[in-house]
């Protein structure tokens, strides 16, 4: 997210379930005074049901604690128009997709394109 607000983005908003996270986003996000940026501690299932839409997601939830096919298929809900998600997993989850794939060691990144 911050990396994303120094490079021009309008707005950010921060989804972080773990405590101690969330509390270090807040903490850097003092060094961004004049932005335009919202956090919730909540998971992202919950985040969802808020309804909002986005240009850009990118979701990196931890490793093998949710069920990815259904987390991506509503996130995709919550896409705009020539919007992008990215989303970051284990290389070896097992995902229903057409997305482009990008494999880094155990990782992998999944980009979708909205359009």
């Amino acid at each position: 997210g911050f990396e994303a607000l120094s490079r021009g983005a309008k707005s950010i908003v921060f989804v972080e379930k773990d405590i101690k996270i969330f509390q270090m986003l807040i903490k850097n996000s003092k060094k961004f005074p004049q932005s335009n940026l919202k956090f919730y501690n909540i998971d992202a299932f919950s985040f969802l049901k808020l309804k909002s839409n986005f240009d850009f997601i990118y979701a990196d939830p931890p490793y093998g604690k949710y069920n990815v096919n259904l987390l991506v298929e509503k996130i995709l809900g919550h896409l705009n128009h020539e919007g992008v998600f990215i989303l970051e997993c284990q290389k070896k989850e097992n995902l229903n997709t057409t997305s482009k794939i990008l494999n880094f060691g155990n990782s992998r990144l999944l980009i979708w394109e909205k359009f």
